[in-house]
């Protein structure tokens, strides 16, 4: 049985998940954000070996590609590059709003938010076969107000996020299933990352503290 290895170090919490087509899993999370880089590779170990599995039993490596923290996201890249590579392996990018957006049942077109930092969201609109009317963007929220009003659009927000103090969102959380359907499925339609050329899907400038100096 061939497995695949699903990394998220995007957020507060990491996770780390090996899986089957079954769906037969093993899982690992940290919930410090600033410790990701140090728990990883310890934790992808120990997911291995909970299922018996080496390296050659791998067919795909998944990894949450953003949005989410900068660092965050360029420490599982760089994990997931580096697994790809050495073992031959296709990588497979995920996009948090989509991956959220696929455990929304709804007749009707959709957002999804996150908050990247101040009023300011991370957004995409769906409609109801999921498919994007507008494309993952960094969204202010007066502008959120008048999308979500124009399109009479139902928001979506994930459990770890505030919400928008103007608007009222219905919270969606992920699980292990929803990240092993939706993986398996990108895994099937050979969703394939070029792996030389990925980079995390981060979509807002990094903030740089300038030191004064006397």
């Amino acid at each position: 049985m061939s497995f695949n290895l699903y990394i998220d170090t995007s957020g507060p919490q990491s996770t780390i998940l090996l899986f089957d087509e079954n769906k037969h899993f093993a899982i690992r999370q940290n919930n410090i954000q600033n410790d990701h880089s140090k728990f990883i590779h310890s934790h992808i170990d120990e997911v291995m070996n909970e299922l018996n599995i080496s390296w050659k039993d791998l067919q795909t490596v998944c990894i949450l590609n953003g949005p989410g923290s900068y660092t965050g996201l360029r420490i599982s890249l760089a994990t997931a590059k580096g697994i790809a590579y050495v073992h031959s392996l296709p990588l497979v990018l995920i996009n948090k709003l989509d991956l959220l957006a696929s455990i929304v049942n709804s007749i009707n077109s959709f957002g999804v938010v996150i908050e990247a930092r101040e009023k300011e969201y991370f957004f995409a609109l769906f409609d109801a076969q999921k498919k994007h009317i507008i494309e993952p963007s960094i969204i202010n929220e007066d502008d959120l107000v008048v999308i979500c009003e124009d399109k009479k659009a139902v928001l979506y927000s994930s459990e770890d996020k505030k919400e928008a103090q103007k608007i009222e969102f219905d919270t969606i959380s992920l699980n292990e299933k929803s990240i092993m359907d939706f993986c398996l499925n990108e895994i099937k339609g050979r969703n394939f990352a070029d792996l030389f050329i990925s980079e995390p899907f981060y979509m807002k400038n990094v903030f740089i503290n300038k030191i004064n100096k006397l």
